[in-house]
C-alpha cells in the first residue's frame, strides 16, 4: 500500500496550497485528540516522522492515509474531503494518469468500448471525443486528440513499455465515423499488433460473461513491486493503490487474456476485418 507519494520538484500553487491545507487540518486535529505525531502514526501504520512531514506539507498523503487518519481522529469525513487530489478537478486526474502511464513498465490495459487511447489514430479519436458529454468545442476536440498522440510516443522509446491489451469484439462493432475512419483504425491495430513490446488480444461476444463485465480498466506496473489500476466510472477517473484492488485486477485481466483470442488470432481476425469489404467493422 502506497501511504505517500513523493513531492515532484514543480508543483502547482493550488496543489501546494490543498496540501498545506490537508496537513494544517490533520495536525489540528491530531492535536484536539491528544495523540502525538508518533501515537497517530502507530494507530495509521506508518511512522511519527512520517506524520510530522505531512503536516509540514513536506510529503503528499494518500488516500488510504486520509481514510485511516479520518476515522482514527474521529473526523467523520472531513478530513478526507480536503484530501489533495479529491480536490482536482477531472483534467488533473488525466494529467496524474498521464504522468503516471509515461513512467510505467508495463500497460495492461482492458477497454470494452472503444480502442483505447494509446492505440487509436487521430480521425478515430476525434469522432469519440464529438460523442462525449457534455460536448466539447472543436478546438478542445483538437487539444485532446493532439495530447492522445503524444502519450502514444512511448512506443518510440529505445526500450518502450510492455503494452498487453484485450480489447471486446464489442469495441470494434462500434463504429465511429465513416468507413476510411474504422479502415484507418484496424490498420493502425494490425501495424501494433506486430510489434514486439505489443500485444493484442480480441475478447469475443461469443466468449459471454467475463471478468470485467462491470467496465473498462488499466493496470499500470511503476515497478516490480508498486502499481496502480485506472478506473473511469461516470465523472473524473480514478488511480486506485489499494494492495487488494491492484492484486485483484491484476487477476482479472488474466481471466480476460485466458478468454480472449490468443494475439495471433487476433491478428487473423483483425485483418478479416480490414479485407472484408464491409462498411465498418
Amino acid at each position: 500500500m502506497w501511504f505517500f507519494e513523493a513531492m515532484k520538484p514543480v508543483v502547482a500553487p493550488e496543489d501546494q496550497a490543498a496540501t498545506v491545507q490537508f496537513g494544517a487540518e490533520l495536525q489540528r486535529l491530531r492535536e484536539m485528540a491528544g495523540l502525538s505525531q508518533r501515537g497517530l502514526g502507530k494507530a495509521v501504520g506508518i511512522s511519527g516522522q512520517q506524520v510530522g512531514a505531512v503536516e509540514r506539507a513536506t510529503r503528499n498523503p494518500s488516500r488510504e492515509l486520509a481514510e485511516s487518519a479520518d476515522r482514527v481522529l474521529g473526523a467523520n469525513g472531513s478530513l478526507l474531503a480536503l484530501w489533495p487530489r479529491a480536490r482536482r478537478t477531472p483534467h488533473r486526474w488525466l494529467e496524474d494518469y498521464v504522468e503516471l502511464e509515461a513512467k510505467a513498465h508495463s500497460i495492461r490495459v482492458f477497454h470494452c468500448q472503444i480502442v483505447p487511447g494509446l492505440l487509436q489514430t487521430a480521425d478515430y479519436a476525434g469522432q469519440i471525443l464529438r460523442a462525449t458529454w457534455p460536448p466539447h468545442t472543436e478546438a478542445q476536440i483538437d487539444a485532446h486528440v493532439e495530447a492522445r498522440m503524444r502519450r502514444q510516443e512511448i512506443f518510440e522509446r529505445a526500450v518502450p513499455p510492455m503494452v498487453s491489451v484485450v480489447l471486446d469484439e464489442a469495441a470494434l462493432m462500434r463504429g465511429a465515423g465513416d468507413s476510411a475512419v474504422m479502415k484507418q483504425q484496424v490498420e493502425r491495430l494490425m501495424l501494433m499488433a506486430q510489434r514486439p513490446f505489443v500485444s493484442i488480444q480480441v475478447l469475443p461476444m461469443s466468449a459471454g460473461p467475463h471478468a470485467a463485465t462491470e467496465g473498462s480498466f488499466i493496470v499500470l506496473d511503476l515497478t516490480q513491486t508498486e502499481s496502480v489500476v485506472y478506473v473511469e466510472p461516470v465523472g473524473p477517473g480514478q488511480l486506485l493503490t489499494d494492495v487488494e484492488i491492484v492484486g485483484n485486477s491484476g487477476r482479472r485481466f488474466g481471466s480476460l487474456q485466458g478468454q480472449a483470442m490468443s494475439p495471433a488470432e487476433s491478428l487473423v481476425y483483425l485483418e478479416s476485418l480490414h479485407g472484408g469489404g464491409r462498411d465498418g467493422p
